[in-house]
Parts: structure tokens; C-alpha cells; sequence
């Protein structure tokens, strides 16, 4: 199991870094027995899914299928909230899961089947709001994989594409203050490293304080010009407003 958490830490994902770091592993030695071997299952494969994504999914299924014949059914919900990142469109793991939330007291299950869900429906605003639930019930861990599961295959280039990858890079941001895990390489990197030098000027100028017009004329461009640098800046920085754009770029808005 530690090896596994070594793999983890050594590839870097943008997903986990250490899950050793939670201190899970004290709290779940002192819990009974055949909870921490739905743990530590969950955990092992949760390892082989950030490093290892193609060949997560069959290990996983075996699993489940092992867990649910022993009627360990929260730990095999768990299993099957993975599989549903991995196969979005599976809809018999999407209804089993589902049943097993409806079976749990609380409303943690309940909101990993609507994340879920939401994913396998296409619906962004549907997977942001489930993903809010997933941070307002305390699972950061879940909401952060289901961001990046999303994040990383978006099209870069369409205006709808730019909007939503936006809304998941500011939760994402979010998520990783209060829990400490990563951030996705592309959004730890200072704005220096993101931009061009054309696109930091413009950015800091605008988060100074100026309005898009005076940019252009301070520096001879058309206001189209600069309009479509910021939309750039914005997309690639994955933050909103220039409030954001002021924090990303480290200067004191005027």
C-alpha cells in the first residue's frame, strides 16, 4: 500500500499527491476490520487509477464485484464513484451506484451519484453544482478527481469550452487551499511561466487597473486585439474578473 502512495507522489499528478499526508492511515488502524479493508482496497486502486488510468478499470471492476458479494457496499460505492471516472458512459455501474447511495444513510453517496451523473450527462452546469455538494459535504478528495477528470479533455479553443474550464479552475484552486492537494501543473506555475511576454503586459496593465481602450493606445494595438489577449490570459490563467486576474498575475488592483 505505501508503494502505492509512492507511485502516486513520484508521478505528480495533478490529482493526489500524498494521500498519506491526510493521516488516513492512523485513523483507519483503530476502525474495524473489514473497514479497513475496504480502505485500504479503495485506496490501493484509487493509487492505480492516477498512475496508471488505462489499466485502472479491471482491477476496479474485480473489486467491486468481490466487495458487493460480501455485501461491503459502501466500499464498493466507492469503487464504482471511480469507475465512473474512468467509463462516464457506463450506465449499469451509474445505476448500482446510485442503489447503493439510496441505500447509505446521509448525503455523501447521494452526492457522488449526482456528480456522477452529471458527468455522464454532458451537463456542465449540472457538474458544478454536484461538485459544490461534494465540497459542501467535505469530500474534497472526490470533488478535486471529478474536476480534473472533466478539465483535462475540454477543448481549448471554443468560448463555452473557455467559460466552463474557468468555473473548474477556480473550484479547483479552491479545493486545493482547503485540502492541500495539487494543483494541475499547468495552474501551479506562476503566470510568468503561463503567459507570453505580451499577454503579462496586458494583464497586469488591465489588472492595474486599466481599462481595455487605454491599453490598446498605450501600446498601438486595436481594443479587438487586446479584448482577445485577455480572453487568453483568462483561459490559460483559469480565473475570472479582474479581481482574479489582479491575484494571478500579483498585482495590487488600484
Amino acid at each position: 500500500m505505501q508503494s502505492g502512495l509512492r507511485a502516486v507522489e513520484a508521478f505528480g499528478s495533478p490529482t493526489v499527491r500524498s494521500l498519506a499526508e491526510y493521516g488516513w492511515f492512523d485513523t483507519l488502524m483503530e476502525g474495524p476490520a473489514w473497514f479497513f479493508e475496504g480502505e485500504r482496497v479503495r485506496l490501493a486502486l484509487l493509487a492505480r487509477l492516477v498512475t496508471d488510468p488505462s489499466g485502472a478499470a479491471a482491477p476496479i471492476r474485480t473489486a467491486i464485484t468481490d466487495l458487493e458479494r460480501r455485501e461491503m457496499n459502501v466500499s464498493a460505492a466507492t469503487l464504482r464513484y471511480l469507475l465512473s471516472l474512468l467509463a462516464p458512459d457506463d450506465d449499469a455501474n451509474l445505476a448500482a451506484l446510485s442503489k447503493h447511495a439510496d441505500q447509505v444513510p446521509g448525503i455523501w453517496l447521494q452526492s457522488c451519484a449526482a456528480d456522477a451523473r452529471a458527468r455522464a450527462g454532458g451537463d456542465a452546469d449540472e457538474h458544478l453544482a454536484a461538485v459544490d455538494e461534494l465540497v459542501a459535504v467535505g469530500d474534497l478528495l472526490h470533488a478535486h478527481l471529478s474536476l480534473g477528470h472533466v478539465r483535462d479533455p475540454l477543448p481549448e479553443l471554443t468560448p463555452a469550452a473557455g467559460s466552463v474550464r474557468r468555473a473548474i479552475d477556480e473550484r479547483l484552486r479552491a479545493v486545493s487551499r482547503s485540502s492541500d492537494l495539487p494543483l494541475p501543473v499547468d495552474l501551479a506555475a506562476p503566470a510568468e511561466q503561463r503567459l507570453t511576454a505580451r499577454e503579462l503586459d496586458i494583464a497586469r496593465r488591465v489588472a492595474a487597473g486599466a481599462r481595455n481602450r487605454e491599453v490598446a493606445e498605450a501600446l498601438g494595438v486595436s481594443k479587438r486585439t487586446v479584448d482577445n489577449t485577455l480572453a487568453n490570459v483568462y483561459r490559460k490563467l483559469g480565473c475570472g474578473g479582474r479581481a482574479g486576474l489582479a491575484a494571478a498575475v500579483g498585482v495590487e488592483p488600484s
